[in-house]
């Protein structure tokens, strides 16, 4: 027995698909470091904020696998925070987009064991941002050490000790154009 099914429903289910919005693109900001001493380059780190990632350990991030016992320079990341008992060194950290627009700013500890001592590393910065909130990256360490990290970047610094901590800030940078008013100007707008 033959079913009568007219065009119409099979139009309808088709217009439903069309009408059902798609999914925006995933947003991301990972910053990728590579340092590097006169005698060796370490793998690169990569820290950033991810839609989808969360904090701790979620599949965004990636642990270091233990150095080669002829290993000259090491560098790796250490959650603040270490949700387990593992060794606190990754290679990966990405965290929710959350964390830095609810707090404005975002830390990254990151440790430098180096054979290099007196001679100078060097920093290459790379990012990949998909549609990402603005923002200005920085780096502090030894030595009052406190720069403004553009991508693309290289930069040095130098080696003063064996194991080096180093710090990457990333500020939520959404500002907002005000004219300049005077306290009584702005006390006006908010009677």
């Amino acid at each position: 027995m033959r079913s009568k099914v007219g065009i119409a429903p099979a139009l309808a289910v088709l217009v439903a698909l069309l009408a059902v919005p798609t999914l925006a693109p995933a947003q991301q900001l990972i910053v990728s470091c590579t340092i590097a001493t006169p005698d060796a380059t370490a793998a690169p780190i990569e820290f950033g904020l991810a839609a989808g990632a969360l904090d701790g350990i979620d599949p965004f991030d990636e642990p270091l696998p233990p150095p080669a016992p002829d290993q000259s320079l090491q560098v790796y990341l250490q959650m603040l925070t270490p949700p387990v008992p593992l060794p606190n060194r990754w290679r990966r950290d990405v965290r929710p987009f959350f964390d830095v627009t609810a707090e404005r700013v975002e830390l990254w500890a990151m440790t430098v064991e180096s054979a290099a001592v007196g001679q100078a590393f060097t920093f290459a910065v790379e990012t990949t941002i998909d549609e990402a909130p603005p923002y200005t990256l920085h780096v502090f360490g030894p030595a009052g050490l406190y720069r403004l990290v553009a991508p693309g970047e290289t930069f040095t610094v130098p080696c003063t000790a064996p194991i080096m901590a180093f710090f990457w800030e990333l500020q939520y940078d959404e500002q907002v154009a005000a004219p300049p008013s005077t306290w009584g100007g702005v006390h006006a707008q908010f009677r």
